[in-house]
């Protein structure tokens, strides 16, 4: 992971459910079951994979970006989660997955197309075989070269997962991008603590003002259930303008 990532203080419960989705879907048409004659507890734990929680058929997991799409064709696996972010809050520089991918509540795994930034992401082992001959020939930006790598190359097996688990938070020591990115442009003079894009429940603030250990009443919300993004409100407030204007408009039409 990167040096300003930030995630939510609920992050346990996040990461059991992207373990169950990226065996949904990594390990999935799954091995047969043990032989029923297989009683030995010697065979059993001869022939028993060790516990993974994550499954052990994927080749990379990218757990924090700052935008992804789902490959249209592949599976989705949605689960419940209270520390995912609903779609006003939730951020991304590039790509999201399309309208309806995800049910509202849950955060998803699937096979991804597009992401970008490599905020954090885990690479397994037989994953790293594969990257290693990949990146013989680095010739473009890391999350680029990944994308890539994994947009077009049916023998890896890549999954993201949306909205994003670990996000970047603005600090000095985020990259001055020309184009915009996360520091948009303008470079950070004043280090100070912020939440991640993204994040409700923040581990650097909460860290920071010392109420990491308050337990959910006693922590530093960025934001309640229910409430409205700025850019909500503003959305809000033009579409009731419009809707009025309509209804004056139409009023005068039928007083003439």
């Amino acid at each position: 992971m990167e040096s300003d990532v930030d995630w939510d203080m609920r992050i346990k419960q996040s990461m059991v459910g992207v373990g169950e989705g990226t065996k949904a879907i990594a390990d999935w048409p799954f091995d047969p079951p043990l032989p029923a004659e297989s009683t030995s507890s010697s065979i059993k734990g001869a022939l028993d994979p060790q516990p993974r929680p994550y499954g052990d058929k994927w080749d990379l997991l990218w757990i924090g970006h700052c935008g992804s799409s789902a490959n249209g064709d592949g599976r989705i696996y949605a689960f419940n989660d209270t520390a995912a972010p609903d779609d006003d809050h939730a951020w991304a520089y590039g790509n999201r997955p399309a309208d309806g991918h995800r049910p509202p509540g849950t955060r998803i795994v699937y096979q991804l197309d597009t992401t970008v930034c490599t905020t954090s992401y885990a690479i397994s082992n037989q994953g790293a075989h594969k990257f290693e001959k990949i990146f013989q020939q680095a010739n473009s930006p890391i999350d680029l070269k990944i994308w890539d790598a994994c947009a077009n190359n049916p023998k890896l097996a890549c999954l993201a997962v949306w909205p994003q688990v670990i996000s970047m938070a603005e600090s000095r020591g985020n990259i001055k991008h020309t184009e915009g990115g996360l520091s948009f442009g303008h470079e950070i003079v004043e280090e100070k603590i912020v939440a991640g894009k993204s994040i409700q429940v923040s581990s650097r603030v909460n860290a920071n003002l010392g109420t990491a250990d308050n337990g959910p009443d006693g922590w530093t919300w960025e934001w309640r259930d229910g409430d409205k993004t700025e850019e909500r409100k503003k959305k809000d407030a033009e579409a009731e303008a419009e809707s009025n204007k309509k209804e004056e408009e139409d009023k005068e039409q039928e007083e003439k």
